[in-house]
């Protein structure tokens, strides 16, 4: 059996992806969704790549196959999926991953790929519109079929298997099952600065802060994000002032 995952060489799907190799016999078959805009893209890419000889090394065999991979260009329109994601989003803060993915997943026909997001906000909007299900791979949610054809429909073609655990708990699993290591691996910055640094200001640099991983921040970047309001607030007015300063010039 062939499991289709989205896979950003983050810890959350590489978790899942980790759970899956220890777990279970089956293939896994990732996806990526290439955003030119996203800074952090070819980082994610080289990550998965080494992630996946390793595992796969490790395995003897091909037990993660080879990326597909998609250009954010090539998603077609959706008039339905972007009327529900509008109306979502003023209730539930939701990135434009969950506009584009959706429209991907309608566009290709796929009715099953697995959504590897933690216990957090979303969960706890749509928990009550999710049932739990079981396979040979474990437990799951999906959407409720009352509500595949209302707003929440943007979830509608995803299998959740980590919903309900908390990224403490990944840790522990993580550590237990003896793959700390590669999600150690992972990529996490929306911004990398200097090629392959982490900026330390992005929101997924902030996170680490707080929920105990700071260690995985290099001295300078750790120091920005403990500083990050500071920080954003001096870019604020040091902006402010350069638009001042470029106004009275032309004025002069």
């Amino acid at each position: 059996m062939e499991i289709n995952i989205f896979w950003t060489g983050g810890w959350d799907s590489t978790f899942r992806i980790c759970t899956l190799v220890a777990d279970s016999n089956c293939k896994i078959q990732p996806f990526y969704i290439i955003d030119p805009e996203r800074k952090s893209y070819p980082l994610e890419i080289n990550t998965m790549y080494k992630i996946k000889h390793i595992i796969n090394m490790k395995n003897g065999s091909e037990i993660i196959r080879p990326v597909k991979f998609y250009h954010i260009d090539d998603i077609f329109p959706n008039e339905q999926i972007t009327n529900w994601y509008n109306i979502l989003k003023q209730k539930l803060k939701l990135g434009s991953q969950y506009h584009l993915m959706p429209r991907f997943l309608e566009q290709n026909g796929i009715t099953d790929m697995e959504l590897s997001i933690e216990k957090g906000r979303i969960y706890e909007y749509i928990k009550d519109y999710l049932d739990l299900k079981n396979d040979y791979n474990g437990n799951y949610h999906v959407l409720n079929d009352q509500y595949i054809d209302t707003e929440l429909g943007i979830f509608r073609n995803y299998r959740f298997p980590i919903i309900t655990i908390q990224k403490n708990d990944t840790i522990k699993i993580a550590r237990d099952k003896g793959f700390l290591d590669i999600l150690n691996m992972t990529w996490f910055c929306f911004n990398p600065v200097k090629g392959d640094k982490p900026c330390g200001l992005c929101n997924p640099c902030i996170e680490l802060i707080k929920k105990g991983m700071g260690h995985r921040l290099p001295g300078l970047s750790y120091y920005k994000s403990k500083n990050a309001k500071l920080i954003k607030k001096t870019r604020g007015i040091v902006n402010k002032l350069s638009e001042i300063l470029k106004y009275n010039k032309i004025l002069l």
